[in-house]
């Protein structure tokens, strides 16, 4: 069975209620689709990086990453595999700057949503799947699953 790695980074020390609302969507997103995908040969493991708190770590706190070394696919931040951009916003919860991604003009996310979070686990499941034609991880070059 292949193992879909999902990383959730946070910085030591700091508590800010768009990460912990983050990992918590990931814990119940692996909770609630583990029996699907398990037919599907997939494992999907979630683990929490904690990072030193260092200026330059600060601007990753709140990434969120997939890989499957079974399948030779590398460790790759969500906004790559869904070909967003990465902003860093005031939060008004920590009162820190957060990372921010935004999708389109007006749709701004730091505390990272279901439909977000799975968008990736599905690109890179598929990537696994059907490594060769298989999604690519960008609807740019996709004829498949998107459209």
């Amino acid at each position: 069975m292949n193992q879909i790695q999902i990383r959730h980074y946070r910085v030591e020390g700091l508590a800010c209620t768009p990460w912990a609302e983050t990992l918590k969507t990931l814990n119940d997103l692996c909770r609630q689709m583990a029996p699907r995908f398990a037919a599907m040969d997939l494992q999907l493991a979630l683990q929490e990086v904690e990072l030193p708190d260092t200026p330059e770590n600060r601007a990753f706190g709140n990434l969120v990453t997939l890989a499957c070394p079974e399948a030779d696919q590398p460790e790759t931040a969500l906004e790559a595999l869904l070909g967003v951009r990465v902003e860093h916003d005031l939060c008004e919860e920590c009162g820190d700057i957060c990372r921010t991604l935004v999708v389109e003009e007006g749709a701004r996310f730091q505390a990272l949503p279901s439909g977000l979070l799975m968008d990736g686990i599905l690109r890179m499941a598929f990537s696994v799947i059907a490594p060769e034609g298989g999604c690519s991880g960008t609807c740019g070059s996709c004829s498949g699953c998107c459209g």
